[in-house]
């Protein structure tokens, strides 16, 4: 195979090689980290919440008002939404999985001042919270109706706390949790009285995304979720609202959403990213193909004589395809391994400026594999036009 020539050419035309080399390589930089960030979004986005999104609706509530009765009023709320056909289980909230609001705080598992802290994420919820939201009770027990507090003083801490299995772990390791208790900042101790598989954060950006708890604590404008029959959840979506609004005139009722609808928000924004760095990536793609055409062409027109002189001397058709495919291949391949250290030096700021993960090696071969194929597929038109050069015409002129 004619190597020797083919880099001998390429180092009298430096240049446009050098220029397609400098291309494929901020290509393949832009793929890799492209795909790489939207792989890392769609992995997020697949995270389960570990509650039954498309069984739920969720409705905010805000009562006016001072000296109000809380737990009669929730218990009201709560038989009215019972009575409508199709509603399974309802239970006021503080916030939902995934809803971009909720509240966090560190817990330490002894009262030592000194003992290592954990950021948890906590909701309040009341005794239905176990069947409206479908999480999985793996140890312990939930919630009875009398642990439930309605309207809780200011500062006063909760007595028991239902933790998910990586709060557990995250506080006591492989011990068994259940009976144990663990202390606020302000060393108040709390009993975990049971245990679920999994429940997320309400942000999914920040925090270890399954360090959560639910406490027995329902205050008066917290926001109701009422657990439906999938099938019919959109058309209960007003009656739910129309219920919780007939109960008072001295309140405001937000508009009813589903809970996928909330967490469907949540991640609007990298959807959106993922579009856009789809788009992106195929239209650096597309010129960089072309990039690879325009090289192609202009150095098969510059060696037309050269090329009639070959073909006149023996060559055949087959050896000029090769020679300019091999010519691109070698040009590709210069600007992958410049790609490649390209790649990892964006991965490496992303990494240390922006906590993103390392960037994963497994797919760079689908990746090198695609810029060779792109590579050779642009020089494949204008390496058969040169197959087609006549060698009487071509060398005419010599």
């Amino acid at each position: 195979m004619e190597i020797r020539p083919i880099l001998s050419t390429l180092l009298r035309n430096r240049v446009g090689a050098t220029l397609i080399a400098l291309q494929i390589a901020l290509t393949m930089a832009v793929v890799i980290n492209s795909v790489f960030i939207i792989l890392e979004h769609r992995e997020t986005m697949k995270q389960p919440t570990g509650v039954d999104a498309e069984h739920l609706i969720v409705v905010s509530v805000a009562d006016v008002g001072t000296d109000l009765d809380v737990e009669s009023i929730a218990r009201d709320d709560l038989d009215r939404l019972l009575a409508i056909d199709g509603v399974d289980s309802a239970t006021k909230i503080s916030t939902m999985p995934l809803s971009n609001s909720g509240s966090n705080s560190s817990y330490r598992a002894s009262d030592d001042d000194d003992a290592p802290s954990t950021a948890i994420a906590y909701y309040e919820t009341g005794y239905l919270g176990l069947k409206t939201l479908g999480i999985e009770l793996t140890a312990g027990r939930w919630f009875e109706e009398s642990e439930i507090v309605y309207d809780p003083d200011d500062g006063v801490p909760p007595k028991h706390a239902v933790v998910t299995e990586k709060t557990a772990e995250n506080l006591f390791g492989d011990e068994n949790p259940v009976g144990k208790v663990f202390y606020d900042a302000t060393g108040n101790g709390t009993e975990i009285i049971g245990v679920v598989k999994t429940l997320s954060r309400p942000w999914y950006n920040w925090g270890d995304f399954y360090a959560t708890m639910l406490l027995p604590h329902v205050h008066l404008n917290h926001q109701w979720v009422v657990r439906v029959d999938p099938a019919r959840r959109d058309a209960l979506l007003e009656p739910v609202a129309d219920a919780l609004r007939e109960a008072s005139l001295d309140r405001l009722v937000g508009t009813p959403r589903t809970h996928s609808e909330i967490i469907g928000r949540t991640y609007q924004r990298d959807v959106a990213m993922n579009r856009m760095l789809t788009v992106v990536m195929t239209l650096v793609v597309i010129i960089t193909g072309l990039g690879v055409v325009g090289l192609a062409s202009f150095s098969v027109a510059q060696r037309r004589k050269q090329v009639g002189t070959r073909r006149a001397i023996g060559a055949t058709r087959f050896h000029i395809l090769r020679y300019f495919l091999v010519e691109n291949w070698l040009v590709t391949t210069g600007g992958i391994i410049l790609g490649l250290v390209l790649s990892f030096s964006i991965n490496h700021f992303l990494v240390t400026r922006y906590e993103m993960p390392k960037l994963d090696p497994v797919f760079l071969p689908a990746v090198i594999l695609g810029l060779w194929g792109i590579g050779l597929l642009a020089t494949f038109g204008p390496a058969r036009n040169a197959m087609a050069v006549d060698p009487a015409i071509a060398t005419r002129n010599i």
